[in-house]
């Protein structure tokens, strides 16, 4: 088993991409997407578990909607199943805490409230 700096030296070498990473660059989640490469839920789980991986670090996320997330992935997931054809369905994003999110607040990065 390789250590996570062993796989990243890898995915350099290999255009940036991790051996077990389902993702890659927005429109390549897009295009693998409708190709019915890969899962919408498969891109949420490796999107949560980056994002989880990192935030002790880089403390990037106030919140991460993990449930919430993945029950969007689920419902694309049906949705492209069905024909659907939006242009970015299924394809995981972050917002940032300055934009209006149904049932969470808008801090715009301050603590205070």
């Amino acid at each position: 088993m390789s250590t996570r700096t062993e796989e990243r030296a890898a995915a350099d070498a290999d255009g940036g991409r991790l051996e077990h990473d389902p993702g890659g660059g927005l429109q390549e989640q897009a295009l693998r997407l409708r190709a019915g490469e890969v899962s919408s839920r498969e891109l949420v789980e490796a999107a949560l578990g980056r994002a989880e991986a990192a935030q002790s670090t880089l403390n990037a996320f106030r919140v991460i909607c993990s449930e919430e997330a993945l029950t969007a992935a689920e419902q694309a997931d049906r949705r492209l199943g069905d024909g659907e054809g939006a242009a970015l369905l299924g394809v995981p994003v972050a917002i940032k805490d300055d934009v209006d999110l149904s049932g969470h607040t808008t801090p715009f990065g301050c603590g205070g409230g």
